[in-house]
């Protein structure tokens, strides 16, 4: 996962390897869809859609667009994977991203 993000940017891009709550074991994404929720510095939640860049090994990545890391101190997200059958699995442990402002 990402160490840092900077607010403003639109090339950052969110790196995700999901793996099971209970055994910590990668989790297969094939036929499944998986999404980013986020706040930032606690405001309105987001929802996008990540990409999948290798279904086998748990893989996927999302790249911020204009206007979505505002700017503030922290991002709080967490994924949510929904499998081909429709189970829906959320991540039990929130991540925190420093996020900082451009330097000047």
């Amino acid at each position: 996962m990402s160490a840092e993000l900077i607010s403003l940017d639109t090339g950052s891009v969110l790196v995700v390897t999901c793996k099971n709550n209970q055994d910590g074991q990668v989790l297969s994404l094939t036929g499944a869809t998986v999404r980013l929720r986020y706040k930032i510095d606690g405001g309105a939640a987001q929802t996008v859609v990540m990409t999948i860049t290798d279904a086998a090994n748990g893989l996927v990545q999302y790249q911020f667009g204009d206007n979505e890391l505002a700017v503030g101190l922290v991002l709080v997200g967490e994924t949510e994977i929904t499998d081909g059958t429709g189970k829906v699995v959320t991540q039990l442990e929130p991540f925190v991203l420093p996020l900082r402002s451009r330097l000047s």
